[in-house]
């Protein structure tokens, strides 16, 4: 089975790139947000962004392993490849909020591993608006898939 139905549609419409889904609780009704993190990260990378560093709490690790799809098998198989379990993941900012769209199963890796402190690019607003893609959020059997809502993955 492929890691998530969202993998599959950003490859079939974009190349390679990897997209990102978020459903956003806090609005009435949530909205659905789709993340190219590929062309994120290749437009923080050409425009030299900062990378900062990040406090890692047991809260966030709960979060990501419960609510955002970590999938054992590919935490298994990222753990053979240092090279890019090192690499910042991108941290989108709403306000005071955070989110963590690109990296989950590096974080998951790098907790495992002790580390209590992560690289990332600091992704605001203003940045992350201009690589949003449509996908198709008005049919509910994909929404589900994509959100991860039918892989048992605590969402």
């Amino acid at each position: 089975m492929i890691d998530s139905l969202n993998a599959l549609m950003a490859t079939i419409l974009f190349g390679q790139d990897e997209v990102f889904t978020h459903e956003d609780g806090d609005t009435t009704p949530p909205t659905i947000r789709h993340f190219n993190a590929t062309q994120i990260r290749a437009y923080l990378t050409r425009v030299n962004a900062p990378v900062l560093t990040f406090q890692f709490d047991e809260r966030l690790y709960e979060h990501l392993v419960r609510k955002q799809g970590v999938e054992e098998r590919k935490v298994t198989r990222l753990m053979e490849r240092p090279d890019i379990y090192a690499q910042p993941v991108l941290v989108a900012f709403f306000g005071d909020k955070h989110l963590i769209i690109d990296g989950s199963h590096r974080l998951v890796i790098q907790w495992r591993m002790g580390l209590r402190e992560f690289k990332g690019y600091p992704v605001p607003q203003e940045i992350w608006e201009r690589f949003l893609v449509d996908l198709p959020t008005d049919d509910p059997e994909f929404t589900d898939y994509a959100l991860g809502r039918n892989q048992g993955n605590g969402n």
